[in-house]
């Protein structure tokens, strides 16, 4: 089951998605590796003159994996990541954009035994021609 929200509150833009589902492979009726039973995101965002502020907050449960020092199955942990974000609207076409992930610089593992990105910071510049379809 998947659940997907987008609503728009006092100038304030919340975003909410949840997956839930039962990762098994119907051919051995054994569990996916690498796939959460449940994850999702949830984000607000706000504009302030040519600026958009905002924050998300990405969670996953638990994921059946294989370590590859043993052979065996193990579980990564469920996590929970905090990114930031900041946009400001150069012209209609143009914007400069700040993206903090990982806030909390959370040890985490998608995979067993593989790093995953720590707290980092990411400086962007972008263009989005307008068209005929966003210009109305």
């Amino acid at each position: 089951m998947e659940i997907s929200a987008k609503t728009l509150i006092y100038d304030i833009t919340f975003k909410m998605s949840a997956t839930f589902q039962n990762p098994i492979d119907a051919s051995t009726n054994a569990r996916l590796k690498r796939r959460a039973k449940e994850f999702g995101s949830f984000e607000l965002s706000y504009p302030i003159n040519k600026f958009t502020l905002g924050s998300q907050m990405l969670i996953s449960g638990n994921a059946l994996d294989t370590s590859f020092a043993t052979g065996t199955n193990t579980f990564n942990s469920g996590y929970a990541l905090v990114n930031l974000f900041a946009k400001y609207k150069l012209d209609e076409n143009w914007s400069a954009n700040l993206r903090v992930e990982n806030l909390f610089d959370r040890s985490y593992q998608v995979v067993n035994g593989f790093n995953t990105p720590g707290f980092g910071t990411f400086v962007s510049i972008q263009y989005i021609p307008l068209n005929s379809e966003n210009s109305k």
